[in-house]
C-alpha cells in the first residue's frame, strides 16, 4: 500500500491523457463535413459569348477549362458587347492578367493570389463584377511565333479565325492506350490528349480542344469576365508561357480581334495589361517592338499601358551587356516605351533593392558586412528560375557594396560582376529544383489508376 501511494499523481494525468488522444484518433473522424446540402451537378449553359462557366471570384481562372462541354468561340459575342457598351456612351477596358497556366501547386497557388488581389483591387475601387458566381471562357486561333516574326500584327489580324467546333471521337479507340501520353503521335499532331487519357491529367488540362485549328495557329483558350464600375472592364486571363515570345504583338492581336476595326470603338477602348509575371517575358517585351515597325498597330499602341507586378530581376541582369542597366527598371522603361506605349509602370522592387534592404537590416544586427566580413552567410534559393537565380547574385552584390548601392550604376556593374564570378568567400548558396517533393500533378492520378489494375488482376 506504501508502494502505490508513493506514486506520483502526475503520471495517472499523462497515461489518461496519452489514453484519451489514442481513443480520439481512433474514432473521431478528422475530416470536417459541412452539414450543407450538396449542390447539383448539372448546369445548363446559356447564349455563347456570356460569363457561363461556374466559378466564384476567388477559384482558379484556368481551372474553368476543364469543362466536358465544347468551348465556344464568344469572339463574335464580345465584339457586340464592347460595340454596343460604346456606342452607348460607356468606355472600356480590356485588362489581360498574365499568369502561369502550368498544373503545378505552385503556380496554382500564384494563379489563386492574383485572382483575389485583381478582383479585390477592382472591388475596392468601386468595380462591381457582372457576374460573381461565373466565368467565360473564349477561344481563338493565335497565329504561331513564326508568323509574327515573319509577318505584321495588321495583316494576321485581317486573317483572324476561331477554332471550330471540337469532335470528340477524333482518335479512333484502338489507339487510345498507345497514344495516351505527351509526346505520343496523336498527342503531336492535334495539341490534345484522346478521351482515355483526359481522367489521367488534371483538371487544368482537360479542355475540350477544337478538332480544326486554323492552319499556322494553335487554340487558344482565354478565361473571361466583365465588371461595371467608372467604365467597363473585361478582364482576361492568359496564359503566359502562350505569350513568352513576341508578347506585345500578341496582346495587341488579341484585343484588334476583340475590338474590331471601327475607328470610335477603338476611340473607347484602352488595354492594361497586368504582368507579365516573369522576367524573362518582361525581357521579351523591350525587343518586341521597333518605333515604326508596323506601321498599322500604332493607334493600338497608344491605348496600351503595361503594368508589371511581379517581374523583380534587376536591368543589369537581364540586360548583362548593356552598361546602362542598373540595378532599377529605368532601362526596361526606356526601350518599352520606345513603341509610344501610353504608359509602362513597374510595380515592385527588383531584387537588388530588396537585396539591398536586408543587407541593411544585417548590418543593424550587428553583422559585418563587406567583402573582408569574417561572418558566414547561408543563402538557399532555386535554381530553375530568373528569381532564384537573380535574388543570391543581388545579395552578393549588395553585400560586397553596402553602403555605396544607394548609386544605380555602381550597383549595376557589381551585379554584372558577380554574375560571372565566384561570390564572396564567406557567403555559401545551396540551390534547388521546384518540385523538391517529386511529386507531379499526373502522380495521383496515375498510382490510383495501378492500384486498380492490381485489384483487377487480384480477382
Amino acid at each position: 500500500m506504501e508502494g502505490n501511494r508513493n506514486v506520483n499523481p502526475a503520471l495517472y494525468t499523462i497515461a489518461l491523457s496519452g489514453l484519451t488522444a489514442v481513443v480520439a484518433y481512433l474514432l473521431i473522424e478528422t475530416d470536417l463535413k459541412s452539414l450543407r446540402p450538396k449542390g447539383s451537378d448539372t448546369y445548363t449553359q446559356t447564349v455563347p459569348g456570356e460569363q457561363n462557366r461556374l466559378a466564384r471570384l476567388w477559384e482558379d481562372p484556368i481551372s474553368i477549362e476543364a469543362a466536358k462541354t465544347p468551348s465556344p468561340c464568344a469572339l463574335e459575342a464580345l465584339q457586340a458587347q464592347i460595340n454596343d457598351l460604346v456606342s452607348k456612351g460607356h468606355s472600356v477596358m480590356i485588362m489581360p492578367v498574365m499568369i502561369e497556366g502550368f498544373p503545378y501547386a505552385e503556380t496554382s497557388e500564384t494563379r489563386l493570389r492574383f485572382r483575389y488581389s485583381v478582383v479585390n483591387g477592382l472591388l475596392d475601387s468601386s468595380y462591381l463584377p457582372s457576374d460573381g458566381t461565373h466565368l467565360g471562357l473564349l477561344s481563338i486561333g493565335l497565329p504561331l511565333d513564326k508568323r509574327f516574326e515573319e509577318r505584321s500584327v495588321g495583316s494576321l489580324v485581317r486573317e483572324i479565325s476561331c477554332p471550330s467546333e471540337p469532335e470528340r471521337s477524333v482518335v479512333p479507340p484502338d489507339q487510345h492506350q498507345t497514344n495516351s501520353v505527351p509526346g505520343s503521335p496523336t498527342f503531336l499532331k492535334t495539341g490534345y490528349l484522346p478521351s482515355s487519357a483526359e481522367k489521367e491529367l488534371p483538371s487544368v488540362t482537360r479542355d475540350a480542344p477544337p478538332a480544326d485549328v486554323p492552319r499556322g495557329t494553335i487554340a487558344l483558350s482565354v478565361p473571361f469576365e466583365w465588371y461595371s464600375g467608372n467604365q467597363d472592364v473585361l478582364v482576361l486571363w492568359l496564359r503566359e508561357e502562350r505569350f513568352s515570345k513576341f508578347p506585345l504583338r500578341k496582346l495587341i492581336y488579341l484585343t484588334r480581334a476583340l475590338v474590331g476595326n471601327s475607328e470610335e470603338t477603338l476611340s473607347n477602348v484602352t488595354t492594361a495589361v497586368i504582368g507579365p509575371s516573369s522576367s524573362d517575358t518582361l525581357k521579351e517585351f523591350t525587343w518586341d517592338l521597333e518605333p515604326d515597325e508596323d506601321k498599322d498597330i500604332g493607334p493600338w499602341i497608344q491605348h496600351l499601358s503595361v503594368f508589371s507586378a511581379s517581374a523583380s530581376a534587376p536591368d543589369a541582369l537581364l540586360y548583362p551587356r548593356k552598361v546602362m542597366a542598373g540595378a532599377d527598371r529605368d532601362y526596361t522603361s526606356f526601350w518599352i516605351n520606345r513603341p509610344a506605349l501610353k504608359e509602362f509602370k513597374s510595380l515592385v522592387t527588383t531584387d537588388a533593392r530588396l537585396a539591398e534592404t536586408l543587407v541593411g537590416e544585417l548590418h543593424l544586427r550587428g553583422i559585418e558586412v563587406g567583402t573582408n566580413s569574417q561572418d558566414q552567410i547561408l543563402l538557399v534559393s532555386e535554381s530553375d528560375t530568373s528569381y532564384g537565380r537573380s535574388l543570391p547574385i543581388s545579395f552578393s552584390a549588395a553585400f560586397a557594396g553596402y553602403p555605396n548601392t544607394s548609386d544605380s550604376s555602381y550597383f549595376g556593374e557589381l551585379l554584372r560582376f558577380y554574375q560571372t564570378n565566384p561570390v564572396p568567400r564567406n557567403i555559401f548558396r545551396a540551390t534547388y529544383l521546384r518540385g523538391l517533393d517529386g511529386k507531379t500533378p499526373f502522380q495521383k492520378s496515375t498510382e490510383k489508376k495501378r492500384r486498380w489494375r492490381c485489384r483487377e488482376t487480384e480477382q
